[in-house]
């Protein structure tokens, strides 16, 4: 399980890093609008960008998962076999939820603890970014979504653990 959970902690951390340079490869090209139908198709074009970005992550997640982790013939075991991701986001959602909901602009992503944990989970920083979420609850549902993904990944996995 130790060796799952470091593998599932590796897997995150490549497809985050991945993401977020991706991501911010369409976000800096932004320019400022002449027109307000301009910046408004950006905008929609921006959306699904980062739709397509989420949804190529939840399928590496998947593929990834598939392929390195090993199948602990149990969901209770796989789900704890990758736990550490969830631990970490846990606890950056937590330090950031009551140490600086939103800053005083109600704008999550212009808070620095918010950022650090859309960082860690920088598959969604774009779309929290254009949306300009003001709900921290929906980090959840984001930090939530590797994790189930990877447990489906792992159940289908080539590598199953033998019983002895």
């Amino acid at each position: 399980m130790i060796k799952n959970n470091i593998k599932a902690l590796l897997i995150h951390i490549v497809i985050s890093i991945f993401s977020f340079i991706f991501s911010m490869l369409f976000h800096n090209s932004s320019a400022k609008w002449v027109s307000e139908e301009a910046a408004n198709q950006h905008h929609v074009a921006m959306l699904r960008v980062s739709v397509l970005i989420i949804i190529v992550s939840l399928f590496l997640y998947y593929h990834f998962s598939r392929k390195f982790l090993t199948n602990q013939l149990s969901i209770i075991k796989n789900i704890l076999s990758f736990s550490i991701i969830g631990l970490i986001g846990m606890v950056l959602w937590l330090t950031a939820f009551y140490t600086d909901l939103t800053s005083g602009t109600q704008i999550l992503l212009n808070s620095e603890l918010w950022q650090w944990y859309s960082l860690y989970y920088g598959y969604c920083m774009s779309l929290v970014y254009e949306i300009t979420a003001t709900n921290p609850y929906i980090m959840l549902v984001f930090g939530s979504l590797p994790i189930i993904v990877m447990c489906l990944g792992a159940k289908k996995s080539i590598i199953t653990e033998t019983k002895q």
